[in-house]
């Protein structure tokens, strides 16, 4: 088919232009894209790790404060225990519902978790065997059981009826704090765990 121009000439009708691109330019593509895609798959790899360390970390501070150090008796009713035990299901699930949206956590590039209990402990029976500055580092070591198997190392220690130790995993903002006050009959145990870390593959 053919057209007439204004001058009365014939004219083959307008050829549309196709979309070309080279080969060199769909080798930048897929480039792109692959390391777009190994990129992504990097900080979800290193949130699952993140994610990982902070629970293995939880998991022994749960498994120490389930059970009274030899020689105390826990002061607070058990049904009163277990409500207060929560603070590590809450915590759980509170990054849990960060983690199943990576991309919240990856926006500022933080990962922020916190928790602490306390709870009281009759520790007459141990005191009478010992005194109460021994009885507050012999508490405090039952609650340090299994931290240095996850590889955490002890950083700052006070020994005395007030006793305390704080833990670290190097390099990995997990911080244990475990504080150990004594009298004599009673002591008051606080654990704090924090983790604050900078998500980054680079």
């Amino acid at each position: 088919m053919t057209y007439l121009t204004a001058t009365g000439t014939k004219q083959d009708p307008p050829q549309r232009r196709r979309f070309r691109f080279g080969l060199k330019t769909a080798f930048v593509v897929m480039t792109v894209l692959c390391l777009w895609l190994g990129w992504r798959m990097a900080r979800q790899r290193q949130a699952a790790a993140v994610i990982s360390r902070s629970y293995a970390v939880l998991d022994v501070i749960e498994s120490n404060i389930a059970t009274a150090p030899p020689n105390t008796i826990f002061t607070m009713p058990s049904h009163l225990r277990q409500r207060q035990a929560n603070f590590l299901k809450q915590t759980r699930q509170g990054s849990i519902e960060q983690s199943s949206q990576l991309g919240s956590i990856f926006s500022n590039g933080r990962y922020y978790i916190m928790a602490t209990r306390g709870q009281p402990l009759d520790i007459t029976k141990l005191v009478a065997t010992s005194d109460t500055k021994a009885a507050s580092v012999q508490i405090r070591t039952h609650y340090e059981k299994g931290l240095a198997k996850l590889g955490l190392k002890r950083s700052l220690t006070s020994d005395g009826e007030k006793a305390t130790a704080i833990w670290q995993m190097p390099n990995h903002g997990i911080h244990v704090v475990i504080d150990v006050d004594a009298d004599q009959n009673q002591a008051d145990v606080r654990v704090i765990f924090m983790h604050n870390e900078t998500l980054s593959i680079w």
